[in-house]
């Protein structure tokens, strides 16, 4: 199995770089959430006033030539940019946009009438769904490579539903 790359640290010895910055708090698990239903309905909530959110940009032109030719058009650029930035860069953030990316949450925190709530606010289409539960599972059998034990909950959320 590979090995675990972790951002290489800063000259002067501080933190990797990193984009954003987190909010103080605690990560949310399902020992840490009283009412999982009204933490569904508000997280589904926080996503659709998100995802209304304008990202509309300047069309394509000199400024930004990359944008709105065929994604084969820079097969080997992104190719030799991948090679070049393996290990070195997060690239979780590469299905921004995507609202089935949001959904994985559905799996890895919620259970059974949560996830329904969370879901049922959403109104979102079958495929959304389905691609939310394939980022839930990806992520899951990574944490399983590494022997989570939340890892086979997690499982048994994915399999329960699509049984």
């Amino acid at each position: 199995m590979g090995q675990l790359h972790l951002p290489p640290r800063r000259r002067d010895g501080g933190a990797p770089a990193q984009r954003g910055r987190w909010l103080p708090g605690e990560t949310a698990r399902l020992d840490r959430v009283p009412d999982a239903v009204g933490f569904a309905l508000d997280l589904a909530d926080f996503l659709v006033a998100l995802q209304a959110v304008a990202a509309d940009g300047p069309q394509p032109g000199k400024h930004n030539w990359f944008r709105g030719a065929s994604l084969h058009t820079y097969d080997a650029r992104v190719e030799r940019a991948l090679l070049a930035l393996a290990g070195h860069v997060d690239f979780g953030a590469c299905g921004v946009r995507d609202p089935s990316c949001d959904l994985a949450i559905a799996w890895t925190l919620l259970t059974g009438e949560a996830r329904r709530a969370f879901r049922d606010r959403l109104s979102v289409d079958p495929s959304t769904w389905a691609r939310g539960r394939g980022w839930a599972l990806w992520k899951t059998l990574v944490a399983c490579e590494q022997a989570d034990a939340e890892a086979r909950r997690v499982l048994d959320e994915l399999f329960t539903e699509y049984g």
